[in-house]
């Protein structure tokens, strides 16, 4: 006959109730788990200032040594988790120098993700119209780019702006006026050229073949154009004021330009142009050359390219200033005087 197994016989104080064991490991689990997330964040966790703060990386600086700039930063909570990041993401060798604008409230893996695909602080440089060479080196020294002296040995490279294009060994009126924007440590030398490169991107075939049509060289309106540059105050002007001394080159006529004289002057000039200035002796005073100077007296913007290029259509001869940015314009010498007369004496 076939045996009858028996059933073991629960104890109704038991049911329901988990062996003691079970009890213990799952609350080892949980306390292992709360002392990783714990250690997670002391490890890679933010620092939690908010905000963020700007970090340079200077070139040839250690992984170890960036790890610890951002702790001490508090970009960062911690240098070790932060080198820990980088060898878990495969990015030790892949931190860049540069300036960064970093988060104080990211882990180290988003921290290191902005540094290594950016972006990177980006700085602004305005060159407006009508700034001499002079005036720009300053500019770009205030800038940050480079000192002073290292800008001048830049700008007094005469072979390097002829291998750029530039017809002559100065840039001066081939620094094209424009906002550029570089990074930290980007060559002073490049941005120069950039500026050049800016310039013939706007001397484009079109205005090579008015330039020809009017007989002149590209030189030759570039150094106009920063005449009509420095004389125009008012943008609506610089077709009239264009016109006015392509009448006078016409004609033979001298310019007669007031900013060449205090060009040619040079450090000279004391604020204000006297009887001596007029009859000084020098290639850029158009009170005593006949004819266009030697080269640009500043940097011409496009407006101003085109003014001389296409100029206004008048029998205008001179012009004087109203003192309120725009101009009298008069076809006769009487008439000129009138207007000096008026609104100079």
């Amino acid at each position: 006959m076939p045996t009858t197994k028996t059933r073991r016989s629960l104890d109704p104080s038991r049911r329901g109730r988990r062996p003691r064991w079970i009890l213990i490991v799952a609350t080892l689990a949980v306390a292992i788990g709360i002392g990783g997330v714990v250690a997670n964040a002391r490890l890679f966790g933010a620092p939690g200032d908010g905000g963020s703060t700007v970090v340079v990386i200077e070139p040839g600086t250690s992984l170890r040594a960036i790890a610890r700039q951002l702790e001490a930063e508090r970009v960062v909570r911690s240098a070790k988790g932060f080198l820990l990041a980088a060898k878990l993401t495969g990015q030790s060798s892949r931190i860049p120098a540069g300036e960064f604008d970093l988060p104080r409230d990211a882990d180290a893996f988003a921290v290191i993700d902005r540094l290594v695909h950016g972006p990177v602080v980006q700085h602004k440089v305005t060159i407006p119209e009508g700034y001499t060479v002079r005036q720009i080196a300053t500019t770009l020294a205030a800038s940050g780019i480079a000192t002073k002296e290292e800008i001048d040995a830049v700008l007094a490279d005469g072979p390097f702006f002829r291998a750029l294009g530039v017809p002559v060994d100065s840039p001066e009126g081939y620094l094209f006026p424009d906002t550029y924007q570089f990074t930290r440590g980007y060559p002073a030398r490049k941005l120069v050229a950039n500026m050049v490169r800016r310039f013939f991107k706007t001397w484009d075939a079109a205005m090579e073949a008015r330039a020809k049509s009017l007989g002149m060289t590209m030189h030759q309106v570039v150094t106009l154009a920063s005449i009509v540059e420095e004389e125009a105050a008012v943008d609506d002007e610089r077709p009239m004021i264009a016109g006015v001394f392509h009448n006078r080159l016409r004609k033979g006529m001298r310019l007669q330009s007031d900013p060449t004289v205090i060009y040619g002057v040079g450090d000279r000039y004391r604020g204000k142009i006297y009887k001596s200035d007029l009859t000084d002796a020098n290639p850029y005073n158009t009170y005593v050359i006949v004819g266009l100077p030697p080269g640009p007296i500043a940097a011409p913007g496009e407006e101003a390219l085109r003014a001389v290029l296409r100029p206004a259509n008048t029998d205008a001869l001179y012009f004087v200033a109203r003192n309120d940015g725009t101009h009298v314009f008069s076809t006769t010498y009487t008439e000129h005087q009138a207007a000096v007369n008026r609104y100079q004496r």
